[in-house]
């Protein structure tokens, strides 16, 4: 079935670049590491500089990994293809839930900060402040199980290769 007959018009082949990088699989996983571990750290020590700079690395990290998934989506076959929708909605979640336990990481570690910088000779809990840390961990346990389910999906050759899959997924979009 072709453009002559009323076919799909095909897709054009990907460019060379156009394939899973290598450092998408091992610097996610570093920072991740880093972004997961930084709050055991910052607990344990209680507070300080140290702490202060340990929660910018965090918020940083998190940052990061938010990048390189958008960067691995940039790279696929798909997002070229002009499916940009299919990837975002396939992927809303991880998008959607990086966004938030981005924005409740900053506000948690300003919030302390803020209360420290007001009183650093005790360690100050507010019933909002509380609040808030439970739902930036239940945030940080959506994130780590979304984010690992989105590099893993993201490895898939499908993305990054010309299939039948994304034919019938181009076809539906178009129609």
């Amino acid at each position: 079935m072709g453009m002559e007959d009323g076919g799909p018009r095909p897709i054009s082949p990907p460019h060379r670049w156009v394939k899973p990088h290598p450092w998408c699989g091992n610097l996610p996983q570093l920072l991740f590491l880093v972004s997961s571990s930084l709050p055991g750290v910052i607990l344990s020590l209680q507070e300080g500089s140290l702490c202060s700079s340990l929660r910018l690395i965090q918020d940083i990290a998190i940052l990061f990994n938010t990048i390189i998934i958008f960067l691995m989506f940039f790279n696929t076959f798909v997002f070229q293809a002009g499916l940009v929708n299919l990837l975002f909605h396939k992927f809303k979640g991880t998008i959607v839930l990086s966004a938030a336990y981005l924005v409740l990481s900053i506000a948690f570690h300003i919030w302390v900060m803020n209360l420290r910088w007001k009183n650093s000779t005790r360690f100050v809990w507010t019933d909002g402040l509380q609040a808030l840390f439970v739902f930036q961990r239940l945030a940080a346990v959506l994130y780590c199980y979304f984010y690992k389910r989105t590099a893993l999906h993201l490895g898939d050759p499908r993305f990054y290769q010309d299939s039948l899959w994304l034919r019938k997924e181009f076809a539906q979009v178009r129609s």
